[in-house]
Parts: structure tokens; sequence; C-alpha cells
């Protein structure tokens, strides 16, 4: 039986005592409750946003009142921190539901053995470390 294993190192969770970000303009405390999932047999990490503000305010209902925005952010190899503004459109419902998730996929890159792909728009190469902020 032939079995494969993903060689990419699964990303961790950026926590308070290891976020470097400084970034965002909207949040700016690391919610390291959602470790991303690490899928070996597909070599691909599964990143899960929050999509509404139970537990904590991850999104600011825009002024239009239409869109929402909130903060993602990563570490890449080098060790640094990449912290973006994201919007979802559906604000009303990000802000006012009863707990949404958001799901994005990250892919192993076999030359660097780190997760690369996009998450909420936000291009992001050689994670090492993710997290929405609150």
């Amino acid at each position: 039986m032939i079995t494969h294993t993903c060689p990419c190192t699964p990303i961790t969770v950026i926590t308070s005592t290891s976020n470097t970000c400084a970034g965002g303009t909207l949040h700016d405390n690391p919610f390291s409750v959602r470790t991303p999932v690490f899928m070996s047999s597909q070599c691909e990490t599964l990143v899960v946003l929050k999509a509404s503000n139970i537990r904590n305010n991850f999104f600011t209902l825009a002024t239009d009142g239409e869109q929402a925005q909130g903060s993602i952010g990563y570490i890449d190899t080098s060790g640094t921190c990449r912290q973006s503004d994201i919007t979802v459109t559906d604000g009303a419902s990000a802000v006012g539901s009863n707990g949404q998730f958001l799901k994005y996929s990250l892919t192993c890159n076999l030359n660097t053995l780190r997760f690369d792909g996009t998450v909420a728009g936000v291009a992001m190469t050689n994670v090492v470390s993710f997290a929405q902020y609150y």
C-alpha cells in the first residue's frame, strides 16, 4: 500500500505572546482559539474565520451599513508579520449573526514546504502562523 504524507509544516496560531503584527487599523488582538486545520492527506490547511461578532468583535460595520471590516494576519518564514484589513460584503449579517464561518484553503508549496494561498482576498506566502484579530 502506498501512502503519502504532506511534507509541509502545519500552520500554528498567532497568540498574544507571538503577535508581532502592527499593520491592521481596525483590530489588534489575535483570536488564538481557532488553530488552522492541517489536512495531511490533501496537503492543505483549512483556515476558518469567524464571520460574526459572537464571542468577540471581529468586525466593524462600515458607514454604508452593507459591509463589515475586520483584520487577519500571518507570520512568514522570515518572521515578518503581515496584517491586513478585510471586508465582508454582507456586513449586517457578519455583525449581527449568530456564529457563521468563512473557510479558506491554503496549499502546500512543494518548493518551500510552507503553505500559500488567498484568505479573504489577501495573498499569503510561506505561512508559519495565522490569526484573525478582534
